[in-house]
C-alpha cells in the first residue's frame, strides 16, 4: 500500500483547523499574535525597505483593489501583501518561534488580512487561517536537516506557511494546498548569501530574511495549484532532508502558534541575551555608560555570525549587530534600542564614548534558550569587573 504523501497530510491538517473548537489559549495567543505584528508594521512603515516597495509597486503594477496598510493606496493583491509583510519585517520586532529559528508572523499574517480585506470573511476563518499558517510553517522549519538545507533563514520556509494558510482562507480542499506546498517548497527564495547562515559579509541589507518576497511566492503558489499547475508532492518524504517526526508528532494536538516569542528588543533575537544581561548589569550596580571600559558577553556561536559591525551604516546593520545595539543599550537606554535612530550627535557619542564589547563564543552554548549567557562590566574607576549571568533568557 502505498504511504500518503506528507505533504498532504500537511495540507489536510490545515483544512481542518477550526479555533472554534481550539482552546481559549490558542485563540488568546492568535489574537495576540495580530495585535503584535499590526504594531511591527505601523512602526516600520516608514523605514527604507518598505517605502522601497511601495515607490516599486507604483511603477510596475499600478492600481488595484487592496489596500496597503497605513497609506491611501490601492494596488494589485501581490503588491499589496509585499508592501504589508515588509513593513511587518522591518525592524525585526515581529513575533517568531524558537523551533522554526525564524519569523512565521511577518508572512502568515499580511497573506491572511491582505487577502481578506476585500472579502467577507468572518474573523474565526481569519483565525483559523493564521492558526494553519503557524502549524504548517514552523514543522517545516523545525524539521528541516541542517547539514542539508544550508540556510534557515525565513524566507526559506516561510512560503509553505503562507501556502498552508491561504489554502485554509479560501477553504480549498486538502489537494490543491498540497500541491502548493510542493510548489512554494521549489520556488521559495534560497536565502542562502544573507542571514547568520548566509555566506555574505553583508547581510545587513534590506532583502534581510526574504520575509515578503516568501510570502508572495507562497500566495502565487496556491493560486497557480487551484489552477492546475504541479509540484513534487514528495517533497517532505525524504528523511535525510526532512525529519519525519517533526513533521507530524502530536500533530492536530500540540498547536505551534502557543510557542510564539514577542520580541521586547528590534533586533535579531540572538543579541537579546546579551541585552538582558546587560540591563541587570546595570540596574544591579546602578551602572552608567560614562564609568563602563569594556563589556564582554559569553554566548552562544550563531550570535558570532551576525554580521556585527562596529560602526553600521543604517538601521538594518545596527539590527545584526550586537556590539552596537549593546552600546546603544548603554548610551541611549530604552527597551528597543536598535529601533532608536540616533541623531548625528548621538552617532558620534556612540562611536567616540561607547564601551569596548567583546562577544566571544562560550562552550557548548548551541541554543540560545537553553544554554548559559553571561556579560561583564569593567569599570573605569576602579579594576573591579562586575558580572551577571542569565540561566534561561525572559523572552
Amino acid at each position: 500500500m502505498t504511504r500518503q504523501h506528507l505533504s498532504l497530510t500537511l495540507a489536510q491538517l490545515a483544512a481542518s483547523v477550526d479555533v472554534a473548537e481550539l482552546t481559549q489559549e490558542v485563540r488568546d495567543v492568535t489574537m495576540r499574535c495580530i495585535l503584535d505584528l499590526i504594531g511591527c508594521a505601523v512602526a516600520g512603515y516608514n523605514l527604507p525597505g518598505p517605502v522601497a516597495v511601495r515607490r516599486a509597486f507604483r511603477e510596475i503594477d499600478g492600481r488595484g483593489g487592496h489596500a496597503i496598510w497605513l497609506g491611501s493606496d490601492h494596488v494589485p493583491a501581490l503588491a499589496a501583501l509585499l508592501a504589508n509583510a515588509a513593513a511587518a519585517s522591518a525592524l525585526d520586532l515581529d513575533d517568531g518561534n524558537r523551533a522554526a529559528r525564524g519569523h512565521p508572523g511577518a508572512a502568515v499574517i499580511p497573506s491572511v488580512l491582505t487577502l481578506a480585506d476585500r472579502s467577507s470573511t468572518d474573523a474565526m476563518d481569519i483565525m483559523s487561517a493564521i492558526v494553519a499558517g503557524y502549524e504548517v510553517g514552523v514543522r517545516v522549519a523545525a524539521a528541516q536537516r541542517s547539514d542539508a538545507i544550508l540556510s534557515r533563514q525565513t524566507g526559506r520556509w516561510a512560503a509553505m506557511a503562507v501556502a498552508a494558510a491561504i489554502g485554509r482562507l479560501l477553504k480549498l480542499p486538502p489537494e490543491p494546498p498540497s500541491q502548493a506546498l510542493a510548489i512554494a517548497g521549489v520556488l521559495s527564495p534560497n536565502m542562502r548569501a544573507n542571514g547568520s547562515s548566509g555566506y555574505s559579509a553583508l547581510s545587513g541589507n534590506l532583502i534581510k530574511e526574504g520575509i515578503p518576497f516568501a510570502a508572495v511566492t507562497g500566495w502565487q503558489a496556491v493560486l497557480l495549484a487551484r489552477a492546475g499547475l504541479t509540484g513534487p508532492l514528495d517533497i517532505f518524504d525524504h528523511p535525510a532532508i526532512f525529519d519525519p517526526a517533526l513533521l507530524t508528532q502530536a500533530l492536530g494536538q500540540d498547536w505551534m502558534i502557543l510557542d510564539t516569542y514577542f520580541k521586547r528588543y528590534s533586533c535579531c533575537r540572538y543579541i537579546h541575551p546579551a541585552l538582558d544581561a546587560w540591563n541587570d548589569l546595570k540596574r544591579a550596580h546602578g551602572l552608567v555608560a560614562q564609568t563602563v571600559m569594556t563589556i564582554g558577553v559569553h554566548t552562544f556561536g550563531w550570535a558570532l555570525k551576525l554580521s556585527n559591525q562596529t560602526d553600521p551604516a543604517d538601521l538594518i546593520g545596527l539590527q545584526f549587530s550586537l556590539p552596537y545595539c549593546l552600546a546603544v543599550a548603554a548610551i541611549l537606554g530604552g527597551r528597543c534600542p536598535s529601533a532608536r535612530q540616533a541623531d548625528a550627535a548621538q552617532q558620534e557619542t556612540l562611536q567616540r564614548d561607547g564601551p569596548e564589547d567583546h562577544p566571544v563564543s562560550r562552550p557548548g552554548c548551541r541554543c540560545c534558550l537553553s544554554s548559559p549567557h553571561a556579560c561583564a562590566a569593567s569599570r573605569k574607576d576602579n579594576d573591579r569587573c562586575l558580572h551577571v549571568g542569565l540561566d534561561r533568557p525572559a523572552w
